[in-house]
């Protein structure tokens, strides 16, 4: 060959080389960057434009541009074009491609209404990865149990796969403890949430947005583990990522995890403030900010400031992806319920609790904390035999997440609740003590210890009801709960004081 053909060769080489890492790299940092900045119809074009380019391995070099771009697609709604990128990525012929093009053609199907064929993509993937042990395809099955709310069943693997040492790149590692983290704390394994966030953050290979979600995961486990300071840190540390990324999305959703860190800690006027902050910056990011509002409007026992708050939240716009935007919606509606409930309005909050069991169906704590919030609504409304049915039906949901602290609060708390109505006052006290016992969150436990309170005057212990009364009312969080306890403490005091007859 000669020299001048040898040349051509390795410039041509050189070219595809370069072509292929464009399409396979570059371009999909690109737009992916563009579209953590919020500039999304950027991003679409971008994407659009790298696929007129031709690769020098075809479909394979062009999957990730063509996948993102599908995702990009279905947050503007726009399904069908969205299922044609990814049926041409299910001619791939590496497995573990193809059974996330399929999940993701999934998706787009359920956007269309399609739910049938959306079903036997999933199942396809199912019987696909059933069997292989290959890392890339236990991933993806992880990530169909996750889609499917199977999070206990999707730690397992993730757990699994990270113990089998199968990754060479540190950056894989740390992508998989996010995912970790995320199925964890969906499955109410917190402290192996929090582990899976520390080693993710800790090797310092994740790119800035999921940096941001590996803070945030770690600060949402520690929350439930009643260690607020720690979690506070974290997201101020993700918060400062938000904004060197200048993604007002990612800063909106930021603050208002801050914000709601603040509301636990009893902070509700710098909570509330950091939510106002957040609302303007991204409609995208309102369902969160507006929500965080209604939660620091009930802890101020402005219960219908709070339904107006939800209502505006519910105007948000929905998740591109429907599986997201049906437990948006769930949420939406336990929030509401749980209102109702603090209204004494049972009936209005089963009616709301019933528009939860679509997007909650399969997600074992979501459905307890659900039902656990039903049985509350079923003592108002005074049916014994309903109330000791759903109590069963609780309990053995309950008996699934033995190590989720935060569920057995929210089960602890509407049994409390229910007793209160039932004037059960010595199964009320017992209750409130064992919420009381799993640490809950500051702004909470003035809640307890008002109720306790209660209980202890109902059982004619004054001594003991002032004493629950004075710590409620400590200064430090200024709440509806605090406010109650106050209340109590000047009748208290202006009985003591009155004369005898």
């Amino acid at each position: 060959m000669s020299p001048l053909l040898i040349v051509i060769v390795v410039v041509l080489l050189a070219l595809a080389i370069y072509r292929a890492f464009r399409l396979g790299y570059v371009l999909p940092a690109v737009t992916r960057k563009l579209h953590e900045r919020g500039q999304h119809s950027l991003a679409i074009q971008t994407c659009e434009r790298g696929l007129t380019l031709w690769s020098p391995l075809g479909n394979l070099g062009n999957f990730d541009l063509r996948f993102f771009l599908a995702y990009l697609l279905m947050e503007e709604y726009r399904y069908e074009e969205a299922e044609a990128h990814c049926r041409k990525l299910l001619i791939v012929p590496i497995p573990s491609l193809q059974s996330a093009a399929r999940l993701r053609l999934a998706d787009c199907l359920d956007g269309q209404q399609r739910t049938e064929e959306a079903r036997r993509e999933r199942e396809t993937v199912q019987h696909l990865t059933g069997r292989n042990k290959d890392a890339d395809i236990l991933l993806q099955r992880a990530q169909l149990l996750a889609d499917q709310n199977q999070h206990a069943e999707a730690t397992q693997i993730y757990q699994n796969v990270l113990q089998s040492k199968a990754f060479v790149l540190g950056t894989q590692c740390a992508i998989t403890n996010v995912r970790l983290a995320l199925s964890a704390w969906n499955a109410g394994l917190y402290p192996t949430a929090l582990e899976a966030a520390e080693k993710a953050l800790a090797p310092k290979v994740l790119d800035s947005p999921l940096q941001q979600t590996a803070h945030n995961m770690a600060a949402l486990a520690l929350a439930n583990l009643n260690r607020h300071q720690e979690a506070i840190v974290h997201v101020e540390q993700s918060l400062v990522l938000a904004r060197k990324s200048g993604s007002e999305k990612a800063i909106a959703e930021t603050l208002t995890q801050l914000g709601s860190l603040k509301m636990q800690v009893g902070q509700l006027n710098e909570a509330m403030q950091f939510a106002n902050e957040a609302i303007p910056l991204s409609h995208k990011a309102q369902f969160n900010s507006r929500t965080l509002q209604a939660e620091i409007l009930m802890a101020w026992g402005r219960y219908d400031d709070a339904l107006a708050a939800f209502q505006a939240a519910s105007r948000a716009p929905a998740f591109g992806i429907p599986q997201l935007a049906a437990r948006t919606q769930a949420t939406f509606a336990l929030g509401i319920a749980r209102i109702y409930n603090e209204k004494r309005d049972g009936a209005t909050a089963l009616d709301w609790l019933e528009k939860t069991r679509e997007g909650f169906a399969g997600d074992a704590k979501l459905e307890t904390w659900a039902q656990a919030t039903r049985l509350w609504a079923i003592s108002l409304l005074g049916d014994r035999p309903d109330f000791e049915r759903n109590l069963a039906l609780f309990e053995s949901q309950l008996a699934v997440l033995p190590e989720d602290t935060t569920t057995q609060r929210v089960g602890l708390h509407a049994q409390a609740e229910a007793a209160h109505v039932w004037q059960n006052f010595p199964a009320m006290l017992d209750l409130w003590e064992r919420y009381l016992a799993l640490k809950p969150a500051p702004i909470d436990e003035r809640r307890a210890l008002y109720a306790i309170g209660e209980a202890q005057w109902m059982l004619d212990n004054p001594t003991r009801a002032h004493t629950a009364w004075e710590q409620a009312a400590a200064t430090g969080i200024e709440c509806f709960w605090s406010g109650l306890a106050k209340k109590r403490l000047a009748e208290f005091e202006q009985r003591a004081l009155k004369p005898p007859a």
